[in-house]
């Protein structure tokens, strides 16, 4: 963009228009001029290809932290139930004797290695897991033995179940009416009810 407005302004472009033209202020396209006439080519190139030329690691150093952190932390040798900052810290300062200065560098590290930033789930801390294992093994043999004894519904049973329970709370009036209350025929009590 920088190397662009440089050109439009040696062709004999207005600065304002160029400055139009790379969405920047008048004054920035005027600095950049003013650096070209100064320094020439060092102006326009900056060193920031690839976004490398403040870097720590190495790219190849950041792929193998990659894969660090594709495992737990406890393979890493770090007491973590999870990557975090410090964690990730402890890994960079063991492994390449690197610091970072602001946890801002960590958190870009995390996501430049495919971590999110997610927050993990709440966990109350009163939940008996033993419990919750037992029942839910409790659930899925009582699952098992209904379907043995074929006594588990189909779709469209448990949705007629579902209507029949449906019924007005005045049966009398219902049966009198012959209108059980749903969009279907149900039934009440041990009266089967049509819709008029």
């Amino acid at each position: 963009m920088k190397a662009e407005a440089i050109l439009y302004i040696s062709e004999g472009v207005d600065p304002v228009i160029v400055a139009k033209l790379v969405d920047r202020t008048l004054k920035t396209v005027q600095g950049w001029i003013a650096d070209w006439q100064e320094t020439r080519l060092c102006s326009v190139v900056t060193g920031h290809a690839g976004n490398q030329n403040a870097a720590k690691l190495t790219r190849e150093q950041k792929m193998s932290l990659r894969e660090v952190l594709a495992a737990a932390p406890s393979e890493a040798g770090v007491s973590a139930a999870f990557w975090d900052v410090p964690a990730l810290a402890d890994v960079v300062k063991t492994r390449f004797d690197v610091v970072y200065e602001s946890d801002s560098s960590y958190q870009l590290l995390l996501r430049f290695c495919g971590m999110s930033f997610k927050l993990p789930d709440p966990v109350d801390k009163r939940r008996d897991e033993a419990a919750i294992t037992t029942r839910m093994a409790e659930i899925a043999g009582q699952v098992v033995t209904f379907e043995a004894s074929g006594s588990v519904a189909d779709v469209e049973n448990v949705g007629v179940a579902v209507e029949v329970q449906r019924v007005p709370l005045n049966v009398r009036e219902a049966e009198t009416e012959g209108y059980c209350g749903c969009c279907r025929c149900g039934v009440v009590g041990e009266r089967e009810i049509r819709h008029p």
